[in-house]
């Protein structure tokens, strides 16, 4: 099973690979559907400015704007404007505000809640303009602290609502449907962990974080999170926060399956990171440093990060020759190699396909590390299964297929480390008379024919109270819930007539000797006191039937 799960991840690692050189080949020969039905509304834009009124000539383009300026951008509105349209426009880490023919239609949202900055989000805005708009001034001001972002110009569309909700879906659909399958992916390992969680698959726990972790990053940068939220903060700070957070649980994984005695060390990235998430969040809150500022640190910390594992797994490979390092670094290097193709098909290719060139390697990376993740899983459970058949073997009698003495034992001292009161289990022994008897005339068939017949009475009689066990050649034990003597005497009878019974069915004299005692924590003070106890009684009985 194992090699066959390594085996199918190399095919289709091949396989894939193969399919996305394919695809760029023959990419001129598509049929794909159109379905991006709003309008471009990109051409007849101007920029304002202190002397005038720059014509902008690249959208999506980068105009220059001082840091914290408004860009105004001003257009005339098309005769497409005489109906009702939609206008959609998406904001780059800026503020917007519309205004029509001097009128403002649409603000942008405060950026502080009860003295807190909130994040600035990168987000769609969809501004409606009324029917017989067609000549108005539409003027757009996009505001950013930033000044990497104070010049952005994004595509801008227009049509109905519908055909604007369709261009989104066509056009970023295919990355929030990865988002949800790699969250679905996540979810189902963190499942799967609390259904096997009593057999500690650790391994599934912390990779299912981290999948998790990225597909919400992912869901965070498809463009579509405001399907999903419309909350500012979590648009704002959800790809950023993530992307902190995720290298916790890989690194735990590292800890805890990969590497050998490297825990310290790798416990103190793991402080690091988490400090490092928290102050993040204290300096956008505070109004210090926002998310954007930060995350070049973020990001340069991962990478630091990342390369101490890759030159830790590497030692630790030639070193204790550790198979889970190797395959570890097979996963990344399959990432690794995806990212030198993406830059491939970026400079001799078309940059269409860019990012999903990365979303496919990362995707590999995760179902890799999925299957060593199922491989070291079915292992275990393999294992345990044959533990668990290996200690039933051991506690199992194998002529009556009951319990034997290991597990009388056993349970005697589970009973009394564990039972709240010890004292309402009475301990019950029971003895075939002349076996030796038996066993000489009969022959040891008879013999045998007579303990099972007896385990088998004993265990009717007493299966709904407690357990028996055959503790040696013709000796039996059960600990029942039986403290009351009347109760248990007409138990006690009901043995001792089902025997009488089977004698009349049998060719050689069937008879036995019980006896029992109820643990008396007073009396006894100790287990060994309460088994001599019934074993007396055992023995008292069998002298009386002697004696007739």
């Amino acid at each position: 099973m194992p090699t066959i799960i390594r085996g199918s991840g190399y095919i289709l690692v091949i396989f894939t690979v193969m399919v996305i050189l394919l695809v760029n080949l023959f990419s001129e020969n598509s049929l794909e559907l159109d379905l991006s039905h709003a309008t471009p509304l990109d051409e007849g834009w101007y920029v304002e400015r202190a002397d005038g009124l720059d014509a902008v000539t690249d959208i999506p383009g980068q105009v220059e704007i001082s840091s914290g300026e408004p860009m105004s951008l001003r257009k005339t509105l098309p005769r497409a404007f005489d109906q009702h349209q939609s206008i959609l426009f998406r904001s780059s880490l800026q503020y917007v505000d519309v205004y029509l023919d001097g009128e403002l239609i649409h603000q942008s949202l405060d950026s502080t809640w009860r003295g807190l900055h909130l994040p600035l989000a990168s987000h769609w805005l969809i501004v409606e303009i009324p029917e017989g708009s067609a000549g108005a001034d539409l003027h757009v001001d996009f505001t950013s602290p930033f000044s990497a972002m104070s010049g952005q110009v994004n595509a801008v569309h227009y049509g109905s609502p519908g055909d604007i909700h369709v261009h989104l879906l066509s056009e970023f659909g295919y990355d929030f449907l990865y988002s949800l399958v790699v969250i679905g992916v996540g979810l189902i390992m963190l499942l799967s962990y609390l259904i096997f969680k009593t057999i500690k698959p650790f391994e599934m726990l912390y990779l299912g974080l981290f999948i998790t972790g990225m597909g919400i990053w992912f869901l965070a940068e498809s463009r579509m999170i405001q399907y999903v939220t419309g909350d500012q903060f979590i648009i704002g700070s959800l790809a950023y926060l993530s992307i902190a957070l995720v290298p916790i649980p890989i690194l735990i994984y590292l800890r805890d399956v990969i590497f050998t005695g490297k825990s310290r060390l790798i416990s103190f990235f793991v402080y690091v990171v988490f400090v490092w998430f928290v102050l993040i969040g204290f300096l956008q809150l505070s109004g210090i440093a926002g998310f954007f500022q930060t995350a070049p640190y973020t990001l340069m910390g991962s990478l630091i990060i990342c390369t101490v594992m890759i030159g830790l797994m590497i030692h630790e490979y030639y070193l204790y020759k550790n198979a889970d390092a190797a395959k570890f670094l097979f996963a990344l290097s399959i990432l690794i190699a995806f990212a030198f193709l993406e830059g491939f098909i970026f400079f001799f290719s078309s940059p269409v396909f860019i990012s999903n060139v990365m979303k496919i390697g990362f995707f590999l990376f995760i179902f890799i590390l999925g299957m060593n993740t199922v491989q070291s899983f079915m292992k275990r459970l393999k294992k345990l299964q044959e533990s668990e058949i290996f200690e039933e073997l051991a506690f199992t009698d194998q002529l009556t297929g009951g319990y034997n003495r290991m597990a009388f034992e056993r349970d005697v001292d589970d009973l009394f480390a564990e039972a709240d009161d010890p004292s309402k289990y009475r301990l019950v022994y029971i003895d075939i008379n002349e076996m030796k008897s038996i066993n000489d005339v009969f022959g040891h068939r008879s013999g045998d024919e007579a303990i099972k017949t007896v385990y088998g009475i004993m265990v009717s009689v007493f299966e709904e109270l407690g357990r028996c066990y055959r503790i040696g050649g013709d000796e039996f034990a059960c600990i029942v819930e039986v403290p009351d003597e009347e109760d248990y005497k007409k138990l006690q009878q009901e043995i001792i007539s089902a025997v009488t019974e089977e004698d009349k069915a049998v060719s050689y004299q069937l008879s036995i000797a019980l006896g029992s005692a109820v643990y008396n924590p007073e009396t006894s003070g100790a287990i060994a006191d309460w088994m001599h106890r019934a074993d007396k009684a055992m023995y008292s009985h069998k002298i009386k039937s002697k004696l007739g």
